[in-house]
């Protein structure tokens, strides 16, 4: 507003306090309306949760409600109260808790994912591992191999074997999106079969946790296992299969039924629960019998058995046996089991003897440093002083006689007597 070749800005009173309204242009005095006669205008929530440091509006409420001289226009928070600020400063990841729908029937939908490179390398060259769960029954397979561009043709071959041995085709596939499995190749072969691939988010392993879950069970138990049995390291290929083979054979807290008898029985096979009376600890001492066509005829006093470890099982009386002076597994029936064998315990006190026993000779030397500091701080000219150092007498050899002990003696029982200590003449 101009008067006199002068501008006037229009006021108006808010909250007891004199502003700037420039939304209006006043063109002279006589249209500005009287101060007494403007309305006093309470300043907005969104506008507090600004002068608090973008404090949540809950927190604004609350503080209003405990100090004085905040005036706010409507106490109520705003229905979509959107800050741009707040979200490009305050953002965070959110996890769904809408649990996802289970399968109906076995294969309809499997998970999938795959085990970093394993160190150290299996005894058979491999570092990867493929484990796949179906979401109905979750009965888990493994399969092991050396390169990570092998995973596309071990995920199409248990497609294609899904369909031969149990007439069921893979309906929907779920995992991560890992370049290991062949992007464009995996579509165009699942496309052929009318399956549907459901790939996660990328850095959101959270929306596949049925894969993540079973790998932390399976590496859980054959770390146990190691440390249980001392089973070599290297085995991890055949202990994952062994290890897999049992947990599909015990209890889940999401099923009624162990996962295989789940899965046989969507089959629509007699159901029939699965026998435990083979299952024997697995990486334990096994003994496996040599059959007569493998013996040397020669070596009559030769050993029957092989020394290995129980690496897997194959069927409810077929056990698979890792031989090390062979470097091979071999399949047998006729084994025989040393669940208590704990002699690999002595390699472990060992090291841990050698361990604490060089903790403790740190200590005393640092123990011994220190009070060489206090003393030396504390008496200084007592340590300069020389101490004189003992005579030591000369070690001189005796002059009595011995006589040598006659070995022909005997006592009265007959026999010939020796002492415990035998002195000879000098």
């Amino acid at each position: 507003m101009k008067q006199d070749n002068s501008e006037i800005a229009a006021l108006k009173v808010i909250d007891k306090s004199l502003f700037l309204n420039q939304d209006q242009d006043y063109q002279d005095l006589d249209s500005l309306p009287p101060l007494a006669t403007v309305a006093t205008v309470k300043p907005s929530m969104k506008l507090w949760h600004r002068r608090l440091g973008h404090l949540s509006y809950e927190n604004v409420q609350k503080t209003a409600s405990l100090t004085q001289g905040m005036h706010v226009d409507g106490m109520s928070v705003p229905l979509f109260a959107f800050c741009r600020s707040c979200t490009l400063g305050q953002s965070i990841r959110t996890v769904s808790r809408t649990p996802q729908t289970r399968a109906s029937w076995n294969f309809e939908t499997i998970h999938i994912d795959v085990i970093s490179p394993i160190t150290p390398t299996g005894f058979n060259g491999s570092k990867w591992s493929l484990v796949i769960t179906d979401d109905y029954s979750w009965c888990r397979w493994i399969y092991d191999f050396k390169q990570k561009n092998e995973a596309l043709q071990v995920l199409m071959n248990f497609v294609q074997e899904a369909k031969t041995q149990y007439n069921r085709d893979v309906k929907v596939i779920r995992l991560d999106n890992g370049n290991e499995y062949g992007g464009s190749k995996l579509l165009e072969f699942l496309k052929e079969r009318g399956s549907k691939l459901e790939p996660t988010v990328p850095y959101t392993p959270k929306q596949d946790g049925v894969s993540k879950r079973t790998i932390r069970t399976l590496l859980e138990r054959v770390r146990l296992m190691h440390f249980d049995t001392g089973v070599p390291k290297s085995l991890w290929p055949e202990l994952m299969k062994g290890m897999i083979y049992i947990m599909n054979r015990t209890a889940t807290q999401s099923l009624d039924f162990t996962p295989i008898e789940q899965f046989y029985n969507n089959l629509n096979k007699p159901p029939s629960k699965p026998s435990m009376d083979h299952i024997r600890v697995l990486g334990c001492k096994a003994y496996v019998y040599i059959q007569k066509q493998r013996q040397v005829q020669s070596q009559k006093f030769g050993p029957r058995v092989e020394e290995g470890y129980l690496v897997g099982f194959e069927g409810n009386h077929i056990y698979r046996i890792w031989i090390p002076e062979r470097r091979k597994v071999v399949q047998s029936s006729t084994v025989t089991f040393d669940e208590n064998d704990d002699s690999y315990l002595d390699l472990y006190e060992l090291d841990a003897t050698t361990i604490t026993t060089g903790t403790i000779d740190e200590d005393q030397d640092q123990n011994q440093v220190q009070h060489q500091d206090v003393e030396e701080s504390i008496a200084p000219s007592v340590q300069s002083q020389e101490v004189p150092t003992a005579t030591l007498a000369p070690i001189t050899r005796t002059t009595r006689n011995r006589q040598a002990y006659d070995y022909k003696k005997v006592n009265q029982f007959g026999l010939m007597t020796i002492p415990l200590v035998q002195t000879f003449v000098a």
